[in-house]
């Protein structure tokens, strides 16, 4: 599964740096590897606010967007070490 690839898809964009190599101690093989090299991670989707801010269904519109990035915040909270 490659979340990047799938959010990309998907129409969202994913920008941000990425490291050349693996970070230390991770393999280049690693099955998540793209998101390992990035140094920062976000995952924006544009529209124009003409489109949909006077959309009844504005909420569904953007609840649905959280939801289809959903494997990457989950993804973060799994492997992404956080402090308390």
């Amino acid at each position: 599964m490659d979340i990047i690839a799938d959010l990309e898809a998907d129409g969202f964009t994913v920008p941000g740096e990425t490291l050349k190599t693996a970070p230390r101690g991770y393999p280049r093989d690693h099955p998540h590897i793209a998101l390992l090299r990035r140094t920062g991670l976000a995952a924006t989707l544009r529209r124009p606010a003409s489109l949909w801010l006077d959309d009844p269904g504005v909420t569904e519109l953007i609840t649905g967007a959280w939801e289809r990035a959903a494997p990457l915040s989950g993804w973060l909270r799994r492997y992404s070490p956080l402090e308390d």
